[in-house]
């Protein structure tokens, strides 16, 4: 069944009883992570007018729902596909920390989208010039990028990375380890080809293709996942005036001791 779906098939859809058995009580612990991470969101009461709600509250959506589709990958053995998400969950947890550290960034954020969009403008315009110097809509794009240009320089919109995003969220440490790791998975290096390949024993010669579901190191992501996951869960509470739930303290102390006695 496997050669024909791949990790679509029902061979697969469920591997959470060798994930138990490799790691106890790591797969529980996500799962309660969850759910409480999930009702969360329904405590929210978000306050208009108020940037740093405004933008915090999908935010922490954003970082749940990919923590939530970071555990589906898990579960199916996919590896290289769970740390992709990580990137992209933690990505989110830098915007919506730096928000609970700084209420002013909330501004900042949305402003930077300017920038986003002289980027897209910049690339329609050199495809439309591409295909056709005559085309009428290349000085409706060139004008709308001047607007845009304009607006950066009038309301001195910063641009910003994500280490200065991680920087100001105060997860610097975070974008020098699991932001940097998840990299090499995210984009397509010669690196991150390796896990396809079986090499002969001894040699660097190629014995097989390898493209099956993985489970041993699953919990590096998992475990990561369950950190950022709270992490988000104590910066939504700081930006909503909410003390941090007590439960916050017990799920990370349980991730740190079962990290360890998985080595």
């Amino acid at each position: 069944m496997f050669k024909t779906q791949g990790f679509l098939s029902d061979q697969v859809s469920d591997l959470t009883d060798e994930i138990n058995r490799q790691y106890p009580g790591l797969w529980s612990l996500s799962c309660e992570v969850n759910e409480f991470a999930n009702q969360l969101q329904y405590s929210l009461s978000i306050h208009t007018g108020v940037p740093s709600e405004l933008m915090g509250a999908p935010l922490y959506l954003r970082v749940l729902t990919n923590y939530q589709a970071l555990l589906l990958l898990c579960k199916r053995g996919m590896l290289d596909q769970a740390y992709v998400t990580l990137r992209v969950l933690v990505e989110a947890l830098f915007y919506l920390a730096a928000i609970s550290r700084e209420r002013e960034f909330a501004v900042q954020y949305v402003k930077h989208e300017e920038h986003q969009r002289l980027s897209v403008l910049s690339k329609l315009r050199r495809y439309k010039e591409s295909q056709d110097a005559t085309d009428p809509e290349i000085e409706a794009a060139a004008n709308k990028i001047k607007e845009i240009e304009n607006t950066i320089i009038e309301e001195n919109i910063k641009k910003f990375s994500y280490e200065n995003v991680a920087h100001r969220a105060g997860l610097h440490n975070w974008y020098d380890t699991v932001y940097a790791h998840t990299s090499s998975y995210v984009h397509t290096s010669a690196r991150s080809l390796e896990s396809y390949v079986v090499l002969k024993e001894g040699s660097n010669e190629m014995r097989e293709l390898k493209n099956e579901p993985v489970i041993d190191r699953i919990h590096l992501p998992l475990s990561a996942g369950i950190d950022a996951m709270l992490l988000a869960v104590s910066s939504v509470c700081s930006i909503f005036g909410m003390d941090e739930p007590p439960a916050v303290i017990g799920f990370r102390g349980k991730c740190q001791s079962l990290v360890s006695s998985h080595g």
